[in-house]
């Protein structure tokens, strides 16, 4: 059996993947990688799950069980030490590895994802520079024989 080629990105690096994409491309090429980006704006969505899931968990409750809000409504009522311990798990969450195999069904649609990452031509600081560099290097994967 073929071993399988995988990108492993971390959770947290998710969202910057997608702006490092965000780059004019022909027709067909921005379907392929909307694709892309699709699998990765789901990762998001459940990443975001997650956190809601985590705020929920911790936060205080009335007497009859339901989350206490406070500002209007817009953010759970969670005392500092809860709030620490949601912050240890978030950043767990956000250290784990988002995979995405390599398929031939997903192969030329992460090539051009891979092409959309090279062709950025957007001005970075030493942090971006740093990612940016990282991420070409696990998209390289694609083009391997």
């Amino acid at each position: 059996m073929k071993n399988i080629k995988s990108i492993s990105i971390k959770k947290g690096l998710v969202e910057s993947v997608i702006s490092f994409m965000n780059v004019p491309l022909s027709a067909s090429e921005s379907r392929a990688r909307n694709r892309v980006v699709t699998i990765l704006v789901k990762e998001l969505t459940d990443i975001d799950k997650e956190r809601d899931s985590l705020l929920k968990q911790y936060s205080n409750k009335d007497e009859k069980g339901n989350f206490k809000t406070i500002e209007n409504g817009t953010k759970y009522d969670i005392t500092p030490e809860n709030l620490s311990l949601v912050n240890i798990e978030m950043g767990k969450l956000l250290n784990e590895d988002f995979v995405i195999d390599v398929l031939p069904s997903n192969l030329e649609d992460l090539k051009v994802a891979y092409k959309a990452i090279k062709k950025t031509e957007k001005e970075m600081n030493i942090s971006e520079g740093i990612l940016y560099e990282e991420l070409l290097k696990k998209f390289e994967v694609v083009n391997e024989k």
